[in-house]
């Protein structure tokens, strides 16, 4: 354990704390030298995306064409990487189902596997998908012991959104954007079943409003209206809601490179 002081002196030194703890007080709360560590880790893989060096572009633009066309990659990049004592996840495209890229049993077994991870980067740029397979991975990244981090690199839509709430914090891009809604079926029936379908889902909604409020800076009521309205939130807004923590500088690859084809050679 550390002193207040030392704590402060770390604090002063160290700003880009701020990305993983509210304040001072949160930060110094319970802190030992070896969770410093774990903080600054988490932070050079901030460092690392922000940037987006030059050798990792091609790898980068790959995993964004799974955004408008995860089917249209035959070779689709690996969804999750251990960089040290990070651990990085690539929510990218449609979640769970028939050849998606974000297998919610991918992602489970990677965080099982790496529980010994320090830090966990979820990035984000997905409309979202199967609620079951995003229930999954929540619970997987709830239960993993090292602080997990959230970023939205474009947007996270219905079931993406699920899976962003379950991080300790969460930062979006400025031009990124944030979308939530009430539970969906595709069933079939009667006036009495469709009664039932409909109880149902109502007590989901409350269920998943509790469970995307529990780690974020917003009431379960509030959640629900979200979710009511199905309202696209800008950073910003998202920011001000309080589902997002922070906001970052803009994905440095531009829009227009995303349908640009790959060199030869530089597939991932």
């Amino acid at each position: 354990m550390t002193t207040e002081a030392e704590a402060r002196a770390i604090w002063d030194a160290n700003p880009h704390l701020a990305w993983t703890h509210a304040d001072f007080g949160a930060f110094l709360q319970a802190r030992s030298v070896l969770a410093f560590r774990h903080d600054e880790d988490v932070r050079a893989e901030l460092d690392d995306i922000t940037q987006d060096h030059e050798e990792r572009r091609s790898l980068a633009l790959a995993r964004l064409r799974l955004v408008d066309a995860p089917m249209g990659i035959e070779d689709k990049p690996r969804i999750w990487d251990r960089q040290g004592t990070r651990l990085v996840l690539w929510v990218y495209g449609p979640i769970g189902g028939a050849n998606c890229h974000a297998d919610a049993r991918v992602i489970v077994d990677a965080l099982n596997d790496n529980k010994d991870a320090a830090g966990v980067v979820v990035r984000i740029a997905s409309a979202g998908g199967y609620e079951h397979s995003a229930v999954n991975i929540y619970n997987a990244l709830v239960a993993h012991p090292g602080r997990v981090i959230a970023i939205v690199d474009k947007f996270a839509y219905s079931a993406a959104s699920l899976i962003a709430c379950a991080a300790h914090r969460v930062c979006m891009r400025r031009d990124a954007a944030w979308m939530t809604h009430r539970s969906w079926n595709t069933k079939r029936g009667n006036a009495d079943e469709f009664a039932t379908h409909s109880a149902a889902l109502r007590v989901r909604d409350d269920q998943i409003a509790k469970t995307m409020a529990a780690r974020r800076r917003i009431s379960v009521h509030d959640m629900r209206m979200l979710m009511k309205t199905s309202r696209y939130l800008s950073a910003t807004e998202a920011l001000e809601a309080g589902v997002c923590d922070a906001i970052t500088q803009p994905l440095p690859i531009p829009n227009a490179d995303w349908d640009t084809p790959l060199p030869k050679g530089d597939s991932p």
